[in-house]
């Protein structure tokens, strides 16, 4: 049996930070740590306090690593911010009629993923779509292969520059060797999604606190992505704000809520008020809660259609994150989505992977396989060997450009 190592993912969410730990064995997981804990420091996706969700991140690292032996070898880490793009860029490098070899891939894969940036801007990661040879595409690995030009597809996820450098300062701070950012929804994706759903034509959308992303694949890749700015936590403050109780109270009854249609109008929940109790039925509730889930899936809709993706011609919808918890939300989204409609929640790998099963810890789990599936070309490296070796690198050019003056 080859040699086991660490791997981890972090998922900064709004409402829990969570960290997994897991022993691999090349393609094979077992879950072996996981912490969570309400977040701090960040809030509607946006990093508002750096220390705070520094200290929080820490907390929740430590107690996942307890009992742990030895240090992840890779750590992933999530995103999730609002102002997430992204850009279909193509690369193509000449071959005079010879044998491919990996450098030539490398070269034609970095030339594909090098795309105009703002200056707020900055890539994320990114994604190798497609390798084509004289026109012929859908190749996987070209090397070895011979002909006249190669050519790469590249899709390349974009985000906020400033968001980046508070996470990358809060990871780095970890002092951990870590990888790099994988936008959160295709993380999921690849933990969630069946290769049928993916070849077809599927919508994954991640129903967060305050934020809701989706990926859209076909054809086996992904095809557009985009982030709406409203989540569950909008859905609490609705509910808080017309009946007129107190958050943390709207926050319970919808968790309590047995279903989005609610046949019995005497079927009656007590609530908690500013200075008593009293009943209300169910069905007020469910109204309040249905409208706002309406307005989250035709934000996601609107959305898709901007990037050219009509929900209905879909095959099929996957939906993750806490919000996808909510009794009959499959029936809700089918009616506005157009297309059928699943909640997915995946286990956790191995005898501990109880600690990490459902639908809200799809986006970690799917971080936490992201080396397995995907590797780790794309992953803008921040830290680690081979962010020290940059560093050493530029440090002995600075020294060289002195010692020439």
């Amino acid at each position: 049996m080859s040699r086991s190592e660490l791997v981890a993912a972090i998922d900064f969410g709004s409402h829990k930070i969570r960290v997994a730990v897991a022993e691999r064995w090349e393609t094979e997981l077992s879950l072996i740590g996981f912490a969570e804990r309400d977040s701090a420091g960040v809030e509607s996706g946006v990093v508002s306090n750096l220390k705070e969700l520094y200290e929080c991140t820490r907390e929740v690292f430590e107690e996942a690593m307890r009992g742990v032996n030895g240090r992840p070898r890779y750590l992933i880490s999530g995103l999730a911010a609002n102002m997430v793009s992204y850009k279909h860029s193509w690369g193509m490098v000449p071959l005079w009629d010879r044998r491919i070899k990996e450098s030539d891939r490398m070269k034609t894969v970095s030339i594909a993923a090098t795309v105009a940036l703002s200056p707020v801007q900055d890539v994320a990661h990114y994604l190798v779509l497609d390798f084509f040879i004289d026109e012929v595409h859908r190749i996987k690995n070209p090397v070895g292969m011979k002909g006249v030009k190669l050519g790469a597809e590249c899709l390349v996820v974009i985000a906020n520059k400033t968001e980046l450098e508070a996470l990358t300062k809060c990871l780095n701070w970890l002092k951990m060797d870590w990888c790099g950012f994988v936008f959160e929804p295709m993380a999921a994706a690849n933990v969630v999604l069946n290769p049928e759903e993916m070849e077809q034509g599927c919508i994954l959308i991640d129903l967060g606190a305050t934020q809701s992303g989706f990926v859209v694949y076909r054809e086996s890749l992904p095809e557009a992505l985009a982030v709406a700015a409203i989540g569950g936590q909008d859905v609490s403050r609705q509910i808080a704000r017309e009946l007129n109780i107190p958050p943390f109270e709207a926050e319970r009854i919808k968790k309590g809520l047995p279903d989005l249609y609610i046949p019995d109008p005497d079927d009656t929940v007590e609530l908690e008020l500013f200075g008593g109790v009293r009943g209300i039925p169910w069905q007020i509730v469910a109204h309040i809660v249905r409208e706002q889930y309406e307005d989250i899936f035709n934000c996601i809709v609107e959305a898709a259609e901007r990037q050219g993706v009509r929900t209905e011609m879909l095959s099929s919808a996957v939906l993750v994150g806490g919000g996808a918890n909510l009794p009959s939300i499959e029936k809700l989204a089918q009616r506005h989505l157009g297309c059928p409609v699943r909640v997915a929640r995946p286990e956790g790998p191995g005898p501990q992977g109880l600690l990490a099963t459902g639908s809200e810890y799809s986006t970690v789990l799917g971080l936490l396989y992201w080396p397995v599936t995907c590797g780790l070309e794309g992953l803008r490296v921040r830290n680690g060997l081979k962010g020290r070796l940059n560093k050493i690198r530029s440090k002995l050019a600075g020294f060289k450009l002195q010692r020439r003056r």
